[in-house]
């Protein structure tokens, strides 16, 4: 971009994208109810000679801006929708609304942007985050070890809130000769069985009142990729509850760098939880829609109690057209939160 005087660049029209006065218009139009803005990005100042750097901008950002919408469609799913379509619509208004006022700032420069959303792909959240707090890991029939998913191809979001931290396995409770192997710790396991021998990831989560690990009683977040054991994360006692953010690599908010989810496992991979009954709380994940899940460990309706499964949308493509007096630009992108754009 050529280099300009700032009053130079007070005198070009600014290229502001408001999502979120668009997305507030068209979603209180819907009955949606907005809490927080989803979106505001300024294309930044254009000079008035085209340049492909420009229209790439252009796609980055709505790229971007579709991707928020697609974040607050999933996480709050303002208008109760319970069919895919019907998510698919919220997310079509918000881009064509966005598309609206972004072009009408776009207007007084002469330049023109138009993006569509021409497909998207569905997702599912495996879903225990309401009712009962305090309720186990366990699934809808009871059993505390079981699959939570089959050979999925992504997952993310994945997060759990340890509401009751005493409920956790012990380690006092270690007979004579055991180590903390022997234990029945709550663990989640990422396993790709497309590899012989099979690739696996574990977390136990447990309370080391034994002081195993070597730091005092506390609770412990223990990470062990194809037996490698990997340095321990831990919350000190005494906390009435604690997150841990599996998507993100956090523990009660702090960095804890050996969780890093499926680590050395392959794009294709189960998810199951072991020793659900020794732990308490909630969890959500989501999961791509290829994936096998099997409805017998779900409860079919919410009154029936937690865990249940929800529709998402995973991610999309949008079309997106930029044309001024120069130049003509048209490119589709692939819009998936979370993943980068190739």
């Amino acid at each position: 971009m050529a280099h300009l005087s700032n009053e130079n660049r007070r005198s070009r029209g600014q290229l502001i994208l408001v999502t979120a006065f668009a997305l507030a218009v068209s979603f209180v139009a819907l009955a949606l109810v907005l809490n927080s803005v989803i979106y505001t990005e300024n294309l930044a100042t254009r000079s008035e000679s085209a340049k492909a750097s420009d229209a790439v901008k252009v796609k980055s950002d709505m790229v971007d801006g579709t991707a928020q919408i697609m974040t607050y469609v999933n996480e709050y799913n303002a208008s109760e929708a319970d069919t895919y379509s019907d998510l698919v619509d919220e997310i079509r208004v918000g881009v064509s609304n966005t598309t609206q006022f972004a072009r009408e700032y776009q207007n007084v420069n002469g330049q023109a942007i138009n993006t569509t959303l021409v497909a998207t792909e569905k997702g599912t959240w495996i879903n225990q985050t309401f009712s009962v707090e305090n309720k186990n890991f366990t699934d809808a029939n009871g059993d505390p070890s079981w699959t939570l998913v089959n050979d999925t191809e992504g997952t993310r979001r994945f997060r759990m809130n340890v509401t009751d931290p005493d409920a956790l396995a012990d380690t006092g409770d270690l007979a004579a000769g055991e180590t903390r192997s022997d234990l029945d710790n709550f663990t989640v396991v990422a396993r790709d069985r497309s590899v012989s021998p099979a690739k696996t990831w574990k977390m136990e989560l447990f309370h080391d009142d034994a002081d195993l690990i070597g730091s005092g009683s506390e609770y412990v977040l223990s990470v062990v990729v194809d037996g490698d054991q990997r340095p321990t994360c831990t919350v000190p006692n005494g906390v009435e509850h604690f997150w841990v953010n599996v998507s993100a690599g956090t523990v009660s908010g702090e960095d804890c760098r050996a969780l890093r989810f499926a680590e050395n496992t392959g794009g294709v991979y189960d998810i199951s939880y072991w020793n659900g009954d020794k732990i308490n709380g909630t969890y959500r994940l989501m999961v791509n829609n290829q994936s096998a899940l099997d409805p017998t460990h779900y409860n079919s309706t919410v009154t029936a109690g937690p865990p249940v499964l929800d529709k998402a949308i995973w991610g999309g493509k949008i079309l997106v057209d930029y044309e001024e007096q120069r130049m003509v630009y048209e490119t589709d992108a692939r819009v998936v939160p979370g993943e980068s754009d190739d």
